[in-house]
């Protein structure tokens, strides 16, 4: 006789309920410059040395990582917010530059947008985007009508473009600590690649996903490198910390995985101290879990005392992979509600063999599951064919279970 007490406890696997994949807001700490960059398109490495790097942009739609790097460099001064882009394209004469008047179809063209909202509502925000002809769109809220403080310039280059932006202050210029929301924007039209600092959404630009732009903060810049691939089990990410500082800098680095179940979270953590005026680098340990669609989002933290100051968290870095143990607990659902009807039906009325249908049923999903337990040692196409095989269990379950119920309510 199939035992009730073996499924029931294998079926409690599938009590963890859809767990939605919410990460934090990106944010990035905006430094104070003791000298404003030159605004004519090229990037010289003195003129944004003390500037802070935002990024690593990830593909709108949250499906992974772009094929086309963005180095983007951020800054303020009583004058305005001071942002710097190396846009790399190893096809620099394919790129698409066809607007030639200001608030046409710049955004079709190869482009980098700037959205910042001074209010931090989500309401109210300034669009500024420039074509790698240095052709200007600007719009308030959608109206291209607005024009406002802005200049920008951009310059073609033999790795890809580049491009330089001020957004002047209308009054006076943040405080420390004040918290405005942002959102930078690519577009990669030869490619097909729309990749973003914060956007996850299909339409752009969405107020309620910008970022945080926090004002002044540590003398410090913090790089993370793109974490395009993942796998099973346990994975690497790099963290570079600049101390800009006369004192030695303690950080906190954190890595959060996530997905759409609560057993797809993990988090990984490790400590960097950073010597005055030196620079240096973490690598940092964090577990994947689970298949499907996740996600890792990095954040460093600096420690002062008791105060703990976010000096940039990352957007979420998706990754996609093969969901088998989503595909056995649906397999698992099923074989548990084919031992329900079973076990409430009289004897006399269960189908011959039907016993031993059960138990071939969860001798498989028992072979599948032993598999998932060695997921990261297995390949892509093994993984893949084991999710075919865990889909065609669920189907033979729900046969099985038809044949039941037709059983059940037979006269």
């Amino acid at each position: 006789m199939v035992r009730a007490q073996g499924i029931a406890v294998l079926a409690l696997v599938m009590l963890a309920a859809a767990w939605p994949a919410l990460a934090a807001p990106a944010t990035v700490t905006c430094p104070k410059l003791s000298a404003a960059p030159t605004i004519d398109g090229s990037l010289g490495e003195q003129e944004w040395a003390q500037a802070a790097a935002l990024g690593p942009m990830t593909l709108v739609k949250g499906k992974g990582m772009p094929s086309l790097t963005t180095e983007i460099f951020i800054g303020y001064t009583q004058e305005g917010i001071y942002i710097g882009a190396r846009l790399f394209d190893p096809a620099p004469m394919q790129i698409h530059c066809y607007a030639t008047e200001r608030d046409g179809a710049v955004p079709a063209d190869d482009s980098f947008h700037l959205l910042l909202d001074s209010s931090a509502a989500g309401t109210d925000f300034l669009h500024m985007a420039v074509s790698a002809a240095g052709v200007m769109y600007d719009a308030a809220n959608g109206d291209v009508s607005a024009n406002f403080k802005w200049d920008t310039a951009s310059a073609l280059t033999g790795s890809g473009w580049s491009v330089e932006m001020i957004a002047r202050f209308e009054g006076a210029s943040p405080a420390d600590g004040d918290v405005w929301k942002m959102s930078c924007f690519r577009n990669s039209p030869r490619v097909g690649e729309r990749s973003a600092w914060t956007q996850s959404a299909d339409t752009f630009p969405v107020p309620a996903e910008f970022g945080d732009l926090i004002f002044g903060g540590p003398a410090a810049r913090c790089t993370v490198a793109p974490v395009d691939t993942a796998w099973f089990g346990d994975n690497e990410a790099t963290v570079t910390v600049d101390n800009r500082s006369d004192a030695p800098m303690v950080c906190k680095i954190n890595a959060r995985v996530g997905g759409l179940t609560r057993r797809a979270y993990s988090f990984g953590m490790t400590k960097l101290t950073v010597p005055a005026g030196s620079r240096s680098r973490a690598t940092l340990p964090f577990r994947v879990y689970r298949g499907g669609e996740g996600f890792v989002q990095i954040s460093v933290q600096v420690i002062q005392g008791t105060k703990a100051s976010t000096l940039l968290r990352t957007a979420p870095m998706t990754y996609i992979l093969p969901a088998l143990g989503a595909a056995l607990d649906d397999a698992l659902e099923g074989i548990a509600g084919a031992w329900q009807t079973w076990a409430t039906m009289p004897a006399d009325a269960r189908p011959a063999d039907s016993e031993h249908e059960l138990q071939s049923l969860l001798a498989r999903w028992r072979y599948l599951d032993t598999q998932h337990g060695q997921r990261s040692e297995l390949t892509a196409n093994h993984l893949e064919a084991l999710v075919i095989r865990a889909g065609a269990l669920r189907e033979d379950t729900g046969d099985f279970a038809g044949q039941l119920k037709a059983a059940s309510t037979s006269p």
